[in-house]
């Protein structure tokens, strides 16, 4: 048995749109906690030819908002970071708030026009 795709494990990625030259590049980080630099892979190109790109997010009782931050908790303190019943981090009452239900992500393209993807996250 070959070792494990990086695909198998949990990872954090990161996208950028250099408006400049309307390239969108990801990056992964094959971790989920960033401390180390090593797991940080170079940065690809996914898509030339993009003009803009529009968050909205969906919460509870708002409905779609512009930008990934809930207006209700802009000036709400940061999650305290008292630990929970297995003492390994922050109760998940504590920053589930922070989590929007649905990300919606426009991309505003020179092919193809806009493209518009959904993604809920609880």
């Amino acid at each position: 048995m070959g070792a494990p795709e990086l695909s198998d494990h949990l990872q954090r990625v990161e996208w950028r749109l250099a408006p400049e030259d309307g390239r969108l590049f990801r990056r992964v980080w094959t971790t989920l906690i960033p401390a180390d630099t090593q797991a940080l892979q170079p940065e690809i190109t996914v898509m030339a030819g993009v003009e803009d790109l529009h968050i909205r997010s969906y919460w509870s009782g708002l409905g779609w908002v512009d930008g990934p931050i809930n207006p209700m908790l802009q000036n709400r303190p940061a999650p305290s970071a008292e630990e929970d019943d297995d003492r390994v981090g922050p109760a998940a009452e504590n920053y589930s708030d922070f989590v929007p239900l649905a990300i919606e992500v426009t991309l505003v393209t020179t092919t193809w026009g806009e493209i518009t993807l959904i993604e809920t996250l609880k």
